[in-house]
């Protein structure tokens, strides 16, 4: 599944507004902005070269 597969669907009550409220176009902006943290899922992205570690 890809990452944009991932992302909260744009029907989601309140999105709309959390997106405005982020300053963010979109669902997958959040989706990357986030890491793609979520409490469902066993993974979330690295990106390259970040340096970041999960701990």
């Amino acid at each position: 599944m890809t990452r944009a597969g991932r992302a909260i669907p744009a029907s989601r009550a309140g999105i709309r507004n959390a997106l405005e409220q982020l300053n963010l176009s979109t669902t997958q902006k959040l989706l990357e902005k986030c890491l793609g943290l979520s409490l469902s899922d066993q993974y979330w992205i690295c990106p390259a070269g970040s340096g970041i570690e999960w701990s």
